[in-house]
């Protein structure tokens, strides 16, 4: 489906004014992360800078962390770079399958390659077109788009925009319904239970975000904080279908979360995972956890 590396006409005007399309598409409306991740790598590509585009850098210059920020205890970046690449996916088979610019994020690195579609059959057939051996740093590159090709756009825009819209809107729906349980915590600290507390309404809140979860508020949750009660009680009281049960352990600034989703319907574990942050990060740590479990349950029950 796609060639090796070549070189093709593709001004940089041209590849700006296609991620300003992504980035307005309703793939992306609520994406602000990910709009401001895809937009710096571009960016820093567009500006030769492809070299400057590392996990740490992404971490301080688009995720706010602070320059002591170490990608081996907060992994942020690599998370958000999955959802970026799966959220592409999701644009580029929906909305923006008529696009003739398109942007890939090759698993293993954050530097962005640039895809021309196929003009005589724009829902595939791209050419990859790698930035370095294109000679975007030279400024060489120069727009060279045809009539055909402008025709041919313009008429899969009309014919896809309807179904596009629906796709992408449609998409909102909750697939599976959620609670989050409050975080157990055994040390005994008080400063530890608070923290446990504020990573569980912080895990909800990012969990929220993603529209195509049903979440139930932290504050219905909270008469659940004691480990005795069922996960049935909770899960039948809350009407959901999945319950987050975690752990934290908490070592002076080093906090280890357990974390499990149980199907209420199934009465069974569907994930377990552990997740490594710190006491002063727990921005870090709930967005992190709400993000692999929002990509886990998205996965596993959009199929159904």
């Amino acid at each position: 489906m796609y060639s090796s590396t070549v070189a093709l006409p593709l001004a940089a005007a041209d590849v700006t004014a296609a991620l300003d399309r992504v980035l307005a598409s309703q793939a992306f409306a609520n994406a602000g992360r990910l709009s401001r991740m895809l937009r710096y790598v571009v960016e820093k590509t567009l500006a030769g800078e492809v070299d400057q585009i590392k996990e740490y850098s992404v971490g301080v210059e688009v995720f706010d962390r602070r320059a002591d920020f170490d990608p081996r205890l907060d992994s942020i970046v690599r998370v958000e770079a999955r959802r970026l690449r799966a959220r592409l996916a999701e644009y580029y088979d929906a909305e923006g399958r008529s696009d003739a610019i398109r942007f890939r994020l090759p698993k293993g690195g954050y530097a962005p390659t640039f895809e021309r579609a196929d003009a005589g059959d724009p829902r595939g057939g791209e050419a990859d077109l790698r930035v370095a051996d294109a000679g975007l740093r030279d400024g060489g590159l120069k727009a060279r788009a045809t009539q055909r090709w402008i025709a041919a756009t313009v008429c899969v825009l009309l014919a896809v925009a309807a179904a596009g819209y629906w796709m992408s809107t449609s998409s909102a729906s909750s697939v599976v319904t959620i609670a989050v349980l409050p975080f157990q915590v055994f040390s005994g600290r008080d400063d530890d239970r608070l923290l446990a507390d504020r990573l569980t309404d912080g895990v909800t809140t990012e969990l929220a975000r993603d529209a195509r979860l049903g979440v139930s508020a932290h504050a219905a949750v909270g008469q659940f904080k004691d480990p005795q009660r069922s996960w049935r009680e909770a899960a039948a009281a809350l009407r959901v279908r999945v319950l987050m049960e975690t752990t934290a352990h908490i070592n002076g600034d080093e906090v280890r979360l357990e974390v499990r989703l149980v199907d209420a319907e199934l009465g069974r574990k569907l994930w377990v995972e552990e997740f490594h942050g710190r006491r002063d990060l727990p921005d870090a740590l709930e967005r992190v956890v709400a993000a692999e479990t929002g990509r886990v349950l998205i996965e596993r029950f959009s199929r159904h």
